[in-house]
C-alpha cells in the first residue's frame, strides 16, 4: 500500500465511526491553525507524520494519533471560568476511539498484506490546543514487506542493477501421487534444512527397517534350500501395500498317504489282521527323502490337515467328489466351499439312498461307511465285511484295531466316529480285526471314552464295521 493508501484507510475508520466526527493529518501547528475553523466538529481524530522506516525488507509508515474532544464549548471560550465538569467523560470516550482503532487495523482482512501496532502505549492531554481540548494520543505502526524491486521504479533510460533482495520463496514437497506432504515460506536469503524420514515398513504386521527416503529396498522371498530358489507372485503393489502369494508348499513336494502298519501276532482266522500280515496285505512303504506324510492340523481340528488333499483343500474326511463336513460351521460343503447336504456329497456319488454315505479319509487313505451294520459276531463280521459289495466296491473288510485308531481324536474324550457327522456310529463297540495275544479268541474295538481294545469273546454280538484301503501307501498328492 501506499502512503495516500494508508490515509485513505485511516480516513475510512474516522467517518465510519459512530463517535468520530472528523479527520485530519499533518503536522501538530496545522491542528492548532485548524482549530480555530467556526464549523470544525468534534471529537477528532487526527494523525501526525512521524519518521517511517524500511528495515531488512520491512516498510514502516509510522503516526502519531490523536483523538481529542472538546471540554469546553465555544461560547465558553470567551468566560473567565470554564464548565469542565465532564473532563474524565471526554477522556473515557476518546481512549475508547484509540483502542477501537488499534483493534481494527489488527482484525481487518481487507489488507492482508499489512500488519500493525499490537503494542500500544497510550499518553493522555487536557486543556491542550485552542480549543481547550482533551483526549489522547499513541504511536503507530502500520508495516508491510518492501523487496527493493528495480520493477516499480517510474524510469526510462537505464537498467537498473540487480536486485540483491528476492521475496520469500515458497516450498511445497508433494509426494509421487501428488498428495502435499509439507509447505513452508521460506525468507529471502535464508536457508531451509528439511530432514525426510525414512518409509516405514512392515512385513507380516511385523516391523523391519524402513527404506531411507528417496531410496529403494529390495523385498526378496526365497527357500530355505542349499540354493535358496525365490518364489511367490506379487498380486497387490501399490504405494500403501506389496502383497506376496506363494503356493501351500513352496517347494514341491510329495504328500503320501500316512497308514500306520499291521504288526500284530499272526493268526488264522479268515481276514483278521494275523492273516493280513502272512499274506503281505498293505505292506509297509518307505516314502522318498524328498517326500512327507500326510499329517493332522491339531491347532485347528483333528478333521483338518496341514497340507492339502487330492481335492486341493485341507479337510481331512470327504466324499468322493470332495465335499465335506465343516466343524467351523457344523455345515456340509462342497469342494469348492459352497453349501451342500450330506445326501449330495457323500451318499448320491456312490448311489446311496441317503441313509448311509461312503466316506474317504484323506490322512489314511481308508475308506468307510458312515454307518455301522447290525450286531454280529466276530465270525460273521470277517466274513460279511470280506463279502460286501457296498457302494460298487468289492473290497471292503473288517478293520484291524489300528486302522480304527486313527479315528481317534486323543486330545478328546470322543473320537471323531461319536461326533454327529458325517459317521453315525455311536458309541457301541464294534468288531474289529485284531486278536490279542494272551486271549486269540477275543477283539473288540470300542469308540466311546478313551479305550482302546476291549476285549470280548468272539462269539458276543458287537456293532459290525467295515472298511477299505481306498489308496494305496505308495499313492501321494504333489503340493
Amino acid at each position: 500500500m501506499t502512503y495516500n493508501q494508508i490515509v485513505k484507510l485511516l480516513r475510512d475508520f474516522a467517518d465510519a465511526h459512530f463517535i468520530i466526527k472528523s479527520f485530519g493529518n499533518g503536522e501538530p501547528w496545522e491542528l492548532v491553525e485548524n482549530s480555530q475553523a467556526k464549523d470544525l466538529e468534534y471529537p477528532m481524530m487526527w494523525a501526525q507524520d512521524l519518521p517511517n522506516t524500511i528495515v531488512k525488507g520491512e516498510e514502516a509508515f509510522k503516526f502519531r494519533m490523536y483523538f481529542l474532544g472538546q471540554v469546553a464549548s465555544v461560547k465558553q471560550k470567551t468566560e473567565p471560568t470554564l464548565g469542565e465538569t465532564n473532563i474524565n467523560e471526554v477522556k473515557s470516550d476518546m481512549r475508547q476511539c484509540a483502542t477501537d482503532l488499534a483493534s481494527f487495523l489488527v482484525q481487518d482482512k481487507t489488507n492482508p498484506d499489512i500488519d500493525s501496532t499490537r503494542d500500544i502505549t497510550l499518553t493522555s492531554f487536557t486543556d491542550d490546543f485552542n480549543d481547550k481540548l482533551t483526549g489522547w494520543y499513541f504511536d503507530l505502526t502500520i508495516s508491510q514487506s518492501f523487496s527493493f524491486s528495480a520493477c516499480n521504479i517510474p524510469m526510462d533510460g537505464i537498467i537498473p542493477p540487480p536486485s540483491e533482495v528476492c521475496a520469500d520463496a515458497n516450498q511445497i514437497i508433494k509426494d509421487s501421487n501428488g498428495l502435499t506432504l509439507y509447505t513452508n515460506s521460506i525468507p529471502s536469503g535464508a536457508t531451509e534444512i528439511q530432514v525426510i524420514s525414512d518409509v516405514t515398513n512392515t512385513f507380516n504386521g511385523g516391523s523391519i527397517v524402513g527404506t531411507v527416503a528417496q531410496g529403494n529396498k529390495d523385498i526378496i522371498v526365497e527357500t530355505d534350500d542349499v540354493v535358496p530358489v525365490q518364489i511367490g507372485t506379487a498380486i497387490v503393489n501399490t504405494n500403501q501395500e506389496l502383497r506376496i502369494q506363494i503356493t501351500s508348499s513352496p517347494v514341491s513336494v510329495d504328500v503320501y498317504y500316512q497308514r500306520p502298519d499291521i504288526n500284530n501276532v499272526p493268526q488264522t482266522t479268515l481276514y483278521d489282521e494275523g492273516w493280513m500280515r502272512n499274506n503281505n496285505f498293505d505292506v509297509p512303504f518307505i516314502i522318498p527323502t524328498d517326500a512327507v506324510y500326510q499329517k493332522i492340523d491339531y491347532s485347528v481340528n483333528a478333521d483338518y490337515l496341514i497340507y492339502n488333499n487330492k481335492h486341493g483343500h485341507k479337510f481331512r474326511l470327504c466324499g468322493l467328489n470332495g465335499g465335506y463336513f465343516d466343524f467351523n460351521d457344523s455345515l456340509y460343503k462342497d469342494i469348492n466351499g459352497a453349501l451342500s447336504s450330506f445326501l449330495i456329497e457323500f451318499a448320491q456319488p456312490v448311489g446311496s439312498t441317503g441313509d448311509i454315505g461312503y466316506i474317504e479319509d484323506l490322512l489314511t487313505g481308508l475308506g468307510y461307511k458312515s454307518k455301522r451294520g447290525g450286531l454280529a459276531n466276530q465270525a460273521t463280521t470277517l466274513v460279511n465285511g470280506q463279502a460286501a459289495t457296498d457302494f460298487g466296491f468289492t473290497d471292503w473288510m473288517s478293520l484291524t484295531a489300528s486302522y480304527l485308531m486313527t479315528l481317534y481324536d486323543w486330545g478328546n474324550v470322543n473320537s471323531l466316529f461319536n461326533q454327529s457327522r458325517p459317521f453315525q456310529v455311536g458309541t457301541i463297540a464294534v468288531w474289529t480285526a485284531t486278536v490279542t495275544p494272551y486271549a486269540p479268541t477275543t477283539a473288540s474295538f470300542k469308540f466311546a471314552g478313551r479305550e482302546s481294545v476291549s476285549v470280548q469273546g468272539q462269539a458276543v454280538l458287537l456293532g459290525l464295521f467295515i472298511g477299505r484301503l481306498a489308496y494305496g501307501r505308495n499313492e501321494f498328492v504333489t503340493q
